[in-house]
């Protein structure tokens, strides 16, 4: 069971949380309050009571009378397809195919199929549906697993006054890893300290920050802010590939 008293212990069960893909879990990490407001906005956003009308063929041939008619029907098609927002539900809430279904997910489900579909997994998967990326690439990191996909480190938790607090976290980096292409060429130039100042930077550089809010009981969690829940919302993946090893196999791919 997560410490939800100490904000670090429940900054590490989060993480583990998204690294085994469990969405509903993740859920419980997150302050109430802020998970409401979040899936109303989500609501509002895709399943809004007054739908948004759009300009007919007709009405951009009146603003513009030289317009071609098969012009104006091509922007009354596009004008109708961004203003569907039902089609949009089922890429960014995992399984939701309707504004029916979407209304009637508690705050909890439409968070976790929300952390779902922005899953490492799921991305991948779309990639590889619209044919961004390889079979084999796709295959492979599917072989891999995606138990690493969130690689954080806690680095600390600074109170801000006596309900909220922040936790300060990075991205693990290996910093002895080995850079490569031009990258590297541009390093080797450099004199020895700021190649140095550059590693350092690098692997210890960039902190992300998580805000937590004190419960009524006296335990944490976490505060859903800009739509993103430990970079999850923030995380968009566009190539996938696959490295050989030295046996001439392939090793884990990386997702970028």
């Amino acid at each position: 069971m997560p410490d939800f008293a100490n904000p670090l212990a429940l900054f590490e069960a989060a993480v583990n949380a998204l690294n085994a893909e469990d969405w509903t879990a993740a859920a419980a990490f997150v302050d109430p309050v802020s998970l409401r407001l979040f899936a109303r906005q989500i609501r509002e956003r895709l399943a809004p009571e007054m739908p948004q009308s759009t300009l007919s063929a007709d009405d951009y041939m009146r603003h513009d009378p030289q317009l071609p008619r098969a012009v104006a029907e091509h922007y009354a098609a596009e004008a109708r397809r961004l203003a569907d927002l039902a089609s949009q539900i089922p890429r960014e809430l995992r399984g939701i195919e309707s504004v029916q279904a979407l209304r009637a997910l508690t705050p909890e489900d439409l968070f976790s199929k929300w952390l779902d579909a922005r899953s490492f997994r799921r991305q991948i998967e779309q990639l590889a549906a619209d044919g961004r990326i390889s079979q084999r690439a796709f295959e492979a990191r599917n072989q891999a697993g995606y138990a690493d996909s969130y690689q954080y480190v806690p680095i600390g938790m600074v109170a801000d006054g006596a309900r909220i607090a922040h936790v300060l976290y990075r991205t693990d980096v290996d910093p002895e890893q080995a850079w490569s292409g031009d990258h590297a060429k541009w390093m080797a130039s450099q004199p020895e300290d700021e190649q140095l100042l550059a590693r350092e930077l690098w692997a210890h550089g960039h902190p992300r920050v998580a805000t937590v809010r004190r419960q009524a009981d006296g335990t944490w969690r976490f505060v859903m802010e800009q739509h993103d829940f430990l970079g999850v919302g923030h995380t968009h993946i566009g190539a996938v590939s696959v490295r050989e090893n030295e046996s001439g196999s392939e090793s884990e791919p990386p997702a970028t």
